[in-house]
């Protein structure tokens, strides 16, 4: 029996969101964020995950959404100060083209089936979010977003100043 694709459901503030589970790596609790200096106010930050170290990332403002940080979390001091306790935070890894970060969230609702041809198109009153979505499916009587990954990692790219070439 062939399984269909599956999807990260996820919280922004009141908005469901899916990620295709393709690109989806981990939830993490950020407990350790450090700030980067004069980094652009989408990045929140670093953390620490194993023996790596990932970006934690704001989607709101690249989605049109009110920016104010998810739970009240706040950065740790710098490196190589003192570490103040800190309020946790949810976030989603996810990777696309070797390239890995994570995404702060309000809550993780779980993985559940996803069937792009089932997708129905995004309404254009939700501008921004349209942009960045591939499609809209309803999951207990509640739309959700489906996130459009190559398109969400350039509006990161750019947020950043990075402009991908590709030959």
């Amino acid at each position: 029996m062939k399984t269909s694709p599956r999807a990260c459901l996820f919280r922004l503030g009141t908005q469901l969101f899916a990620l295709p589970g393709e690109y989806t790596r981990q939830v993490h609790t950020v407990t350790n964020l450090r700030p980067v200096p004069k980094a652009p106010a989408i990045l929140r930050g670093l953390f620490p995950v194993r023996s790596n170290v990932l970006p934690l990332v704001s989607l709101e403002p690249l989605l049109g959404m009110d920016t104010a940080p998810l739970l009240g979390i706040e950065t740790a001091p710098l490196l190589g100060t003192e570490t103040a306790p800190l309020e946790a935070e949810l976030a989603v890894q996810m990777e696309f083209e070797g390239r890995e970060l994570a995404f702060g969230v309000t809550e993780v609702i779980g993985f559940n089936p996803l069937e792009r041809g089932g997708l129905k198109p995004v309404p254009a009153e939700l501008n921004q979010m349209r942009e960045l979505s591939i499609g809209v499916f309803m999951h207990a009587g509640e739309p959700v977003l489906v996130l459009d990954v190559e398109k969400l990692m350039m509006a990161l790219s750019k947020s950043f100043g990075v402009v991908r070439v590709v030959a």
